[in-house]
């Protein structure tokens, strides 16, 4: 009877020994699968970032004549295309320095739609399409 009670104790052992292999090989498996998951999920949110931009040239209108000098006070009046890159004291130019601003030009997902900048504020625009601005341009006639 010993020898019974000591084999059934033996092979039930065993048998406890090799579920807890095959339990923590099923756990490896299952956390190997999360982490390549993951490492997809993190491939996936970075190629996410980069994304076709488009540049618009967009003509400008101070707000308040007496108001700063800041994109917030400039309002978008309609889409226009690249001011002259030489300096022109009579006209808009994106070399001139001085005079009121009569052109921006905003970059920002080629998904957007350019003309839902319309008629906002230039600082308003930049935040509600995700842009930066990428270049600007002066009329000195306009103080």
């Amino acid at each position: 009877m010993r020898t019974l009670a000591k084999r059934i104790i033996g092979t039930m052992s065993i048998g406890v020994m090799t579920l807890g292999i095959s339990l923590s090989a099923n756990a490896q498996s299952i956390k190997s699968e999360k982490d390549v998951k993951g490492e997809k999920e993190v491939k996936t949110s970075k190629e996410a970032k980069s994304f076709a931009t488009q540049s618009v040239w967009y003509d400008v209108t101070k707000i308040d004549p007496f108001g700063s000098d800041t994109p917030s006070n400039y309002r978008i009046v309609s889409i226009g295309s690249a001011p002259s890159t030489s300096p022109n004291p009579n006209d808009c130019a994106q070399p001139n320095s001085s005079g009121q601003y009569c052109a921006f030009q905003l970059t920002f997902d080629e998904n957007e739609d350019s003309s839902s900048a319309l008629e906002k504020d230039v600082s308003t625009a930049m935040s509600d399409l995700a842009a930066t601005q990428t270049g600007q341009a002066r009329n000195p006639s306009h103080p």
